[in-house]
Protein backbone atom coordinates (compact mmCIF):
# COMPACT_ATOMS: atom_id res chain seq x y z
CA UNK A 1 0.00 0.00 0.00
CA UNK A 2 1.51 3.51 -1.10
CA UNK A 3 -0.65 5.72 0.14
CA UNK A 4 -2.92 6.29 3.84
CA UNK A 5 -6.29 5.97 3.12
CA UNK A 6 -6.42 2.34 2.52
CA UNK A 7 -4.10 1.36 5.36
CA UNK A 8 -6.53 3.49 7.55
CA UNK A 9 -9.55 1.70 6.19
CA UNK A 10 -8.00 -1.58 6.83
CA UNK A 11 -7.33 -0.64 10.62
CA UNK A 12 -10.98 0.69 10.88
CA UNK A 13 -12.17 -2.39 9.92
CA UNK A 14 -10.22 -4.48 12.08
CA UNK A 15 -11.11 -2.01 15.39
CA UNK A 16 -15.23 -2.11 14.34
CA UNK A 17 -14.90 -6.33 14.22
CA UNK A 18 -15.89 -8.33 17.35
CA UNK A 19 -12.86 -9.99 19.09
CA UNK A 20 -10.17 -8.19 17.04
CA UNK A 21 -8.25 -5.08 17.66
CA UNK A 22 -5.51 -3.24 15.96
CA UNK A 23 -2.56 -3.09 17.22
CA UNK A 24 0.35 -2.86 14.92
CA UNK A 25 1.50 -1.70 11.43
CA UNK A 26 4.18 -4.51 9.93
CA UNK A 27 6.09 -2.56 7.67
CA UNK A 28 9.53 -4.79 6.90
CA UNK A 29 11.16 -3.78 3.78
CA UNK A 30 12.36 -7.50 2.84
CA UNK A 31 12.94 -6.30 -0.73
CA UNK A 32 15.76 -4.09 0.37
CA UNK A 33 17.89 -5.79 2.59
CA UNK A 34 20.85 -7.02 0.43
CA UNK A 35 21.12 -4.36 -2.12
CA UNK A 36 24.99 -4.16 -1.75
CA UNK A 37 25.57 -0.59 -1.98
CA UNK A 38 24.81 1.27 1.20
CA UNK A 39 23.88 4.87 -0.46
CA UNK A 40 21.03 2.63 -2.62
CA UNK A 41 19.47 1.10 0.36
CA UNK A 42 19.72 4.45 2.17
CA UNK A 43 17.46 5.99 -0.79
CA UNK A 44 14.83 3.48 -0.59
CA UNK A 45 14.50 2.96 3.03
CA UNK A 46 14.32 6.85 3.20
CA UNK A 47 11.51 6.80 0.82
CA UNK A 48 9.96 3.86 2.69
CA UNK A 49 10.41 5.36 5.83
CA UNK A 50 8.33 8.66 4.84
CA UNK A 51 5.62 6.68 3.62
CA UNK A 52 5.57 4.70 7.09
CA UNK A 53 5.40 7.94 8.68
CA UNK A 54 2.66 9.43 6.37
CA UNK A 55 0.30 6.28 7.42
CA UNK A 56 1.07 6.27 10.93
CA UNK A 57 -0.01 10.25 10.83
CA UNK A 58 -3.29 9.65 9.29
CA UNK A 59 -3.94 6.41 11.90
CA UNK A 60 -3.52 8.85 14.74
CA UNK A 61 -5.82 11.48 12.83
CA UNK A 62 -8.18 8.80 13.02
CA UNK A 63 -7.47 7.82 16.57
CA UNK A 64 -6.11 4.52 15.87
CA UNK A 65 -2.53 5.10 16.99
CA UNK A 66 -0.27 1.92 16.67
CA UNK A 67 0.87 0.66 19.54
CA UNK A 68 4.01 -1.05 17.48
CA UNK A 69 5.34 0.03 14.47
CA UNK A 70 7.18 -2.79 13.32
CA UNK A 71 10.27 -3.76 10.66
CA UNK A 72 13.82 -3.06 9.53
CA UNK A 73 16.63 -6.00 9.39
CA UNK A 74 19.67 -7.17 9.09
CA UNK A 75 20.30 -4.76 6.20
CA UNK A 76 18.37 -1.98 6.97
CA UNK A 77 17.69 -1.61 11.31
CA UNK A 78 20.29 1.53 11.22
CA UNK A 79 17.47 3.30 8.76
CA UNK A 80 14.39 2.39 10.88
CA UNK A 81 15.96 2.59 14.13
CA UNK A 82 16.96 6.12 13.52
CA UNK A 83 13.87 7.07 12.02
CA UNK A 84 11.64 7.94 15.15
CA UNK A 85 8.68 5.75 13.70
CA UNK A 86 9.92 2.38 14.34
CA UNK A 87 9.33 1.32 17.68
CA UNK A 88 9.99 -2.77 16.96
CA UNK A 89 12.87 -4.02 15.19
CA UNK A 90 13.03 -7.45 13.40
CA UNK A 91 16.43 -7.72 12.59
CA UNK A 92 17.15 -12.00 12.77
CA UNK A 93 20.10 -12.94 10.34
CA UNK A 94 22.42 -10.75 12.16
CA UNK A 95 22.60 -12.84 15.11
CA UNK A 96 24.27 -15.78 12.92
CA UNK A 97 25.26 -13.65 9.28
CA UNK A 98 25.67 -15.65 5.94
CA UNK A 99 27.67 -15.33 3.14
CA UNK A 100 24.86 -13.37 1.23
CA UNK A 101 24.21 -10.76 3.99
CA UNK A 102 27.94 -10.35 4.19
CA UNK A 103 28.60 -9.08 0.73
CA UNK A 104 26.33 -5.78 1.96
CA UNK A 105 28.60 -2.44 2.40
CA UNK A 106 28.23 0.00 5.16
CA UNK A 107 29.00 3.58 5.17
CA UNK A 108 32.61 3.19 4.69
CA UNK A 109 32.66 0.40 2.15
CA UNK A 110 33.17 -2.16 4.35
CA UNK A 111 31.78 -5.54 4.23
CA UNK A 112 29.28 -5.57 7.30
CA UNK A 113 30.53 -9.50 8.35
CA UNK A 114 33.72 -7.61 8.18
CA UNK A 115 32.79 -4.56 10.22
CA UNK A 116 29.69 -3.94 12.56
CA UNK A 117 28.90 -7.68 12.46
CA UNK A 118 30.77 -11.07 12.57
CA UNK A 119 29.76 -14.52 11.31
CA UNK A 120 28.87 -16.98 13.86
CA UNK A 121 27.18 -19.87 11.72
CA UNK A 122 29.58 -22.44 10.34
CA UNK A 123 29.42 -26.21 8.25
CA UNK A 124 32.11 -28.10 9.21
CA UNK A 125 33.37 -30.25 6.34
CA UNK A 126 36.07 -32.47 5.75
CA UNK A 127 37.65 -32.55 2.25
CA UNK A 128 37.05 -36.17 1.00
CA UNK A 129 39.64 -36.47 -2.09
CA UNK A 130 41.37 -34.18 -4.64
CA UNK A 131 39.30 -35.27 -7.94
CA UNK A 132 42.14 -33.38 -9.44
CA UNK A 133 45.17 -31.68 -8.21
CA UNK A 134 43.48 -28.34 -8.51
CA UNK A 135 40.01 -29.39 -7.22
CA UNK A 136 39.40 -30.98 -3.87
CA UNK A 137 35.87 -32.64 -2.87
CA UNK A 138 34.00 -32.20 1.04
CA UNK A 139 31.35 -33.85 1.93
CA UNK A 140 28.98 -30.51 2.45
CA UNK A 141 26.36 -30.63 -0.78
CA UNK A 142 22.90 -29.74 -1.02
CA UNK A 143 21.25 -31.79 1.45
CA UNK A 144 23.66 -30.02 4.22
CA UNK A 145 22.39 -26.24 3.31
CA UNK A 146 20.36 -23.74 1.25
CA UNK A 147 21.50 -22.00 -2.04
CA UNK A 148 18.81 -19.73 -2.22
CA UNK A 149 21.26 -17.03 -1.97
CA UNK A 150 24.12 -18.31 -3.23
CA UNK A 151 27.18 -20.44 -2.88
CA UNK A 152 29.19 -20.63 1.19
CA UNK A 153 31.97 -18.95 1.53
CA UNK A 154 35.10 -20.74 2.99
CA UNK A 155 35.84 -18.93 6.68
CA UNK A 156 39.00 -16.82 6.81
CA UNK A 157 40.21 -18.47 3.80
CA UNK A 158 41.35 -16.79 0.44
CA UNK A 159 43.59 -19.75 -1.33
CA UNK A 160 39.90 -21.98 -1.99
CA UNK A 161 36.47 -21.48 -2.65
CA UNK A 162 33.79 -23.24 -2.85
CA UNK A 163 32.18 -23.70 -6.49
CA UNK A 164 30.12 -26.42 -6.82
CA UNK A 165 27.28 -28.61 -5.35
CA UNK A 166 25.88 -31.79 -5.71
CA UNK A 167 23.92 -33.62 -4.00
CA UNK A 168 26.00 -34.78 -1.30
CA UNK A 169 29.25 -33.35 -1.95
CA UNK A 170 30.82 -29.90 -2.80
CA UNK A 171 33.14 -28.84 -5.28
CA UNK A 172 36.51 -26.62 -3.85
CA UNK A 173 38.50 -24.86 -6.31
CA UNK A 174 42.24 -25.47 -4.61
CA UNK A 175 45.05 -24.16 -7.48
CA UNK A 176 47.50 -24.90 -4.82
CA UNK A 177 46.52 -28.38 -3.52
CA UNK A 178 46.39 -26.71 0.00
CA UNK A 179 43.74 -28.98 1.86
CA UNK A 180 44.36 -32.61 2.11
CA UNK A 181 42.15 -35.53 2.98
CA UNK A 182 40.52 -35.34 6.08
CA UNK A 183 41.78 -31.54 6.96
CA UNK A 184 38.03 -29.78 7.72
CA UNK A 185 37.46 -26.41 6.31
CA UNK A 186 34.55 -24.25 8.17
CA UNK A 187 31.71 -22.75 5.65
CA UNK A 188 29.90 -19.44 5.80
CA UNK A 189 26.58 -20.94 4.60
CA UNK A 190 24.79 -18.04 1.38
CA UNK A 191 21.40 -18.32 3.84
CA UNK A 192 21.11 -19.06 7.50
CA UNK A 193 17.55 -19.72 7.80
CA UNK A 194 16.80 -22.73 5.62
CA UNK A 195 20.24 -24.32 5.93
CA UNK A 196 19.72 -24.32 9.75
CA UNK A 197 16.24 -26.03 9.46
CA UNK A 198 17.38 -29.39 7.25
CA UNK A 199 20.38 -30.25 10.40
CA UNK A 200 19.26 -31.40 13.83
CA UNK A 201 21.38 -30.26 16.50
CA UNK A 202 23.48 -27.10 17.13
CA UNK A 203 26.93 -28.66 18.96
CA UNK A 204 28.42 -25.68 20.90
CA UNK A 205 31.85 -26.21 21.83
CA UNK A 206 34.21 -23.76 23.82
CA UNK A 207 37.83 -24.31 23.84
CA UNK A 208 38.27 -27.18 21.88
CA UNK A 209 35.53 -29.25 23.45
CA UNK A 210 31.77 -29.53 23.01
CA UNK A 211 30.02 -28.03 25.94
CA UNK A 212 26.72 -27.95 24.78
CA UNK A 213 24.09 -29.63 22.26
CA UNK A 214 20.91 -28.32 21.17
CA UNK A 215 18.42 -29.44 19.11
CA UNK A 216 16.83 -27.96 16.47
CA UNK A 217 13.30 -27.92 17.23
CA UNK A 218 11.77 -27.12 14.22
CA UNK A 219 12.95 -30.37 12.49
CA UNK A 220 10.09 -31.98 14.24
CA UNK A 221 8.54 -33.42 18.08
CA UNK A 222 10.92 -36.08 17.59
CA UNK A 223 14.04 -34.16 18.88
CA UNK A 224 12.29 -31.87 21.16
CA UNK A 225 12.83 -32.57 24.32
CA UNK A 226 15.79 -34.87 23.38
CA UNK A 227 16.21 -37.54 26.13
CA UNK A 228 19.12 -37.38 28.29
CA UNK A 229 22.29 -39.04 26.40
CA UNK A 230 24.90 -41.11 27.63
CA UNK A 231 27.67 -42.51 25.83
CA UNK A 232 27.77 -46.20 25.26
CA UNK A 233 29.80 -47.32 22.17
CA UNK A 234 32.61 -45.61 20.09
CA UNK A 235 31.69 -46.37 16.86
CA UNK A 236 31.89 -43.90 13.53
CA UNK A 237 28.74 -44.02 11.67
CA UNK A 238 28.61 -42.24 8.32
CA UNK A 239 28.31 -38.86 8.39
CA UNK A 240 24.97 -36.80 9.09
CA UNK A 241 24.73 -33.55 9.54
CA UNK A 242 24.23 -31.50 12.82
CA UNK A 243 24.32 -28.46 14.40
CA UNK A 244 26.83 -26.42 16.72
CA UNK A 245 27.08 -23.60 19.31
CA UNK A 246 30.26 -21.91 19.99
CA UNK A 247 30.11 -20.05 23.16
CA UNK A 248 27.39 -17.71 22.32
CA UNK A 249 27.98 -18.07 18.54
CA UNK A 250 26.03 -21.25 16.32
CA UNK A 251 27.39 -23.55 14.00
CA UNK A 252 27.11 -26.55 12.00
CA UNK A 253 29.31 -28.86 11.74
CA UNK A 254 30.00 -32.61 10.03
CA UNK A 255 32.07 -34.53 11.79
CA UNK A 256 32.64 -38.05 13.09
CA UNK A 257 29.95 -39.28 15.53
CA UNK A 258 29.73 -41.79 18.41
CA UNK A 259 26.75 -44.08 19.43
CA UNK A 260 24.83 -42.12 21.62
CA UNK A 261 22.08 -43.63 23.57
CA UNK A 262 19.30 -42.03 25.77
CA UNK A 263 19.10 -43.42 29.12
CA UNK A 264 17.00 -45.75 30.36
CA UNK A 265 14.71 -47.11 27.55
CA UNK A 266 10.99 -45.83 28.53
CA UNK A 267 9.87 -42.66 29.96
CA UNK A 268 8.94 -43.14 33.52
CA UNK A 269 6.05 -40.65 33.10
CA UNK A 270 2.79 -42.42 32.61
CA UNK A 271 1.03 -42.53 29.35
CA UNK A 272 4.11 -41.45 27.71
CA UNK A 273 5.21 -43.76 24.78
CA UNK A 274 9.15 -45.58 24.87
CA UNK A 275 12.06 -42.69 24.00
CA UNK A 276 12.90 -43.19 20.57
CA UNK A 277 16.98 -43.87 19.85
CA UNK A 278 19.20 -40.29 19.37
CA UNK A 279 22.35 -40.07 17.78
CA UNK A 280 23.86 -36.91 19.56
CA UNK A 281 27.29 -35.75 17.85
CA UNK A 282 29.90 -35.96 19.54
CA UNK A 283 33.75 -36.79 17.92
CA UNK A 284 35.41 -39.83 19.36
CA UNK A 285 38.47 -37.89 20.88
CA UNK A 286 37.24 -36.48 24.08
CA UNK A 287 34.95 -34.52 22.10
CA UNK A 288 37.31 -32.09 20.85
CA UNK A 289 36.87 -30.32 17.53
Amino acid sequence: MRTPEPVVAIAQAVAGAPNLTFAELQVYQGAMQHLDCHEDRKAKLDAAIAQVRQCVTALEAAGLKPELVSGGGTGSYQFESGSGVFNELQSGSCAFMDADYGRILDQEGRRIDQSEWANALFILTSVMSHARPDRAICDAGLNAQSLDSGLPVIFCRDDVAYVRSSDEQGVIDDPDGVPKAADRLKLVPGHCDPTCKVHDWYVGPRNGKVEVVWPVSVRGKAYWPPPRPVITRCTLYSPSWIGFLSGCAWHLVWPRQCSLRPRGRTDPRPGKRPDRQHRLPRNCDGNKF
